[in-house]
């Protein structure tokens, strides 16, 4: 598990990447959510969300058609489909 200031970066810097319009919104949005959690202390939930703040930005990577070496980059892999 990489720690959540790692993933922190690394979300900052996918962020980036995305179209000008859209990288303000997601900068905020990175930064309001590690700040909310940034307290937590249960390994476990802890893991949870760095899984799951994984899944959710190879999804937004994807959303915007962002190449497959970022999405590579973040070590996510695809949710599994229904």
């Amino acid at each position: 598990m990489s720690s959540p200031l790692a993933l922190y970066r690394e979300l900052l810097r996918q962020a980036k990447t995305l179209p000008r319009d859209t990288q303000t919104y997601y900068r905020h949005h990175i930064r309001q959510h590690f700040n909310s959690h940034r307290d937590e202390s249960d390994a476990e939930r802890v893991q949870v969300m760095v899984a799951r703040a994984r899944q959710d930005a190879l999804w937004i990577l994807r959303k915007y058609g962002v190449g497959a070496g970022a999405a590579a980059a973040s070590g996510a892999s695809a949710p599994a489909s229904k």
